[in-house]
């Protein structure tokens, strides 16, 4: 990935994965060239997509069980 800015997050790669390790690096640029120079390595783990703290991975525990109204009655999420 090449930005201008000093900082990224994975939702700026156009693919990524959770609960995965990757291997990040910088390589310096001056005036449009790359120098071939890179930073050591530093490892970052992603979180898993069902320990989101918000409870994306989950339906609402008010909505298990129950006999939905109608087809179209809406299942939500808790965030």
């Amino acid at each position: 990935m090449e930005r201008p800015q000093g900082y990224f997050s994975f939702t700026n790669m156009a693919s990524y994965d959770y609960a995965s390790t990757y291997s990040i690096q910088v390589e310096l640029q001056r005036n449009g060239t790359w120098l071939g120079y890179y930073g050591t390595a530093c490892q970052v783990s992603t979180p898993a997509l069902l320990d989101n703290p918000n409870g994306s991975g989950a339906i609402n525990p008010s909505q298990c069980g129950i006999q939905l109204a109608t087809i179209s009655t809406l299942i939500a999420t808790p965030s």
